[in-house]
């Protein structure tokens, strides 16, 4: 028998169309990666995307961009890999900055059970998962 999964609205507001834009380039990575969960982005790739000036506003833009996209989602009756879970709080990735050598990067690491619960479980996903 099979179990017919409830699609929950999962996400309170809209991301904004920059949050959107860092998740779907993250994604790509993600997928170009061989879905790889674990990567970096160079901050000028950031500056770029978003056609930003490399300056302490930028940096703080970007931030914010990444804290759009990581507020968290609560999904109930949860189900991942065999396990169940009666709720989950996820959120899409964690991010850390690092600067080395005057050239700083984001370590990201994208979150699968995030991305299960975006493909199965979300009425409105902002992603096409694979």
């Amino acid at each position: 028998m099979i179990k017919m999964i409830e699609k929950q609205h999962l996400i309170k507001e809209p991301l904004e169309k920059d949050a959107q834009k860092l998740a779907q380039s993250i994604y790509s990575t993600y997928i170009v990666n061989e879905k790889d969960p674990y990567m970096y982005i160079s901050l000028e790739k950031l500056y770029n995307l978003f056609n930003l000036d490399k300056s302490p506003a930028s940096l703080d833009r970007i931030n914010e961009i990444f804290m759009d996209l990581t507020e968290p989602i609560a999904v109930k009756d949860f189900e991942y890999e065999g396990k169940k879970y009666p709720e989950k709080i996820l959120t899409f990735c964690t991010f850390t900055e690092v600067e080395k050598d005057g050239d700083g990067h984001m370590e990201i690491e994208l979150n699968e059970m995030y991305l299960h619960a975006l493909k199965y479980y979300m009425i409105d996903p902002f992603l096409e998962v694979k």
